[in-house]
């Protein structure tokens, strides 16, 4: 993106940069951040249930923090390493990082500031899940160590952040006030006073009179003659999504709504899973990867107070799915539809 600036339009994207420009990043965070133990070492990580905000030693410059850079030695946003050749953006300023480091390269200018947009420590446990471990080489955080992190990770971005990341909103409002009532995270969040980051004065269009560094940029075309005019070109619509389902479907998947445990599908849906054998998945961020010329019908169970937010995650936003909701607030219910639905072979309820 930034070469393709560069090459056709550095003028004009010069006179941006020196005008409000911002970055907006997404970061998910995983459970790429630590608390040192106390006393250190600063490559050691505190085991979950000890974390707690109110005490220094958080991490949350992934990957340059110590942790990873003694697992991996000299890993950056981009890679660098045998273990990372395509990069390593999956931490709270790392997309921001990447995208000054890329400003400095094409353009000599910046740093501009990065705001992200939507992210934070994703996916919030319940009080009786078990620990949520993505990166097996950092600590699992669970329901308590999740509010400690948030807070703490609001803490680490105004009083040791880069003076360039400005702040993070935090995905999404139904996870932390709806699904499970008000999280801990919040209430955790709203006994402390917000701390007020100090950002230095920066010029952004130029960091010094060096000339930049730009590679693979081409010599400018030779003049040619006048073309004939051609028609304007009318821009290909882009479809995301499968098509709309008739009939048998080509793909079913099988999705449990957000709060529901293992034991709804194990014991629950183990009849209809053994006779229709639908793909079973967490969620439904795949839906969009489906080939437009196929059909998908999505079976979701969930209980009542969440099918509101699946609705509109499922129902709403992609509407030529064939959209099956089971909902019942007892394991035992759900299991005597699921099973009817089984012995009659009606693979989407009906009659």
């Amino acid at each position: 993106f930034l070469k393709y600036l560069k090459r056709n339009y550095e003028n004009r994207f010069r006179a941006v940069i020196a005008n409000g420009l911002w970055c907006a990043t997404h970061p998910y965070l995983a459970n790429h951040f630590y608390q040192e133990p106390p006393g250190g070492p600063s490559s050691a990580a505190r085991p979950y249930y000890q974390e707690s905000a109110d005490e220094p030693g958080w991490h949350f410059e992934y990957p340059y923090d110590p942790l990873q850079q003694k697992n991996d030695p000299g890993r950056t946003v981009f890679g660098g390493t045998q273990l990372t050749p395509w990069g390593d953006p999956n931490g709270l300023v790392a997309s921001g990082q990447a995208f000054q480091e890329l400003l400095v390269k094409y353009f000599n200018a910046g740093p501009v500031p990065v705001v992200g947009t939507e992210g934070g420590i994703w996916k919030i446990p319940r009080p009786d899940d078990i620990p949520h471990l993505i990166d097996d080489r950092y600590p699992p955080y669970s329901y308590e160590s999740h509010s400690e992190a948030t807070l703490a990770m609001f803490e680490w971005i105004a009083r040791k952040g880069p003076p360039w990341f400005w702040g993070v909103t935090l995905w999404n409002e139904t996870d932390y006030y709806d699904i499970q009532g008000t999280v801990l995270a919040i209430e955790r969040l709203a006994g402390k006073a917000p701390l007020v980051k100090d950002v230095p004065s920066i010029l952004t269009d130029s960091r010094s009179g060096e000339a930049p560094v730009v590679e693979d940029t081409p010599e400018p075309d030779a003049p040619r003659e006048p073309a004939e005019p051609r028609p304007t070109p009318q821009p290909t619509p882009i479809v995301i999504g499968p098509k709309n389902a008739s009939g048998d479907p080509d793909y079913h998947w099988l999705i449990l709504a957000p709060g529901l445990q293992a034991d709804w599908f194990f014991q629950a849906a183990r009849r209809y899973w053994q006779t229709f054998r639908p793909t079973v998945l967490p969620d439904w961020d795949l839906i969009d990867r489906v080939p437009h010329n196929k059909s998908l019908a999505v079976t979701v169970l969930a209980r009542s107070d969440t099918i509101d937010y699946v609705n509109e995650r499922i129902r709403d936003a992609w509407p030529t799915v064939h959209y099956d909701p089971v909902v019942f607030d007892s394991l035992t219910e759900m299991q005597a539809e699921l099973d009817r639905r089984a012995t009659y072979q009606l693979r989407f309820g009906g009659e």
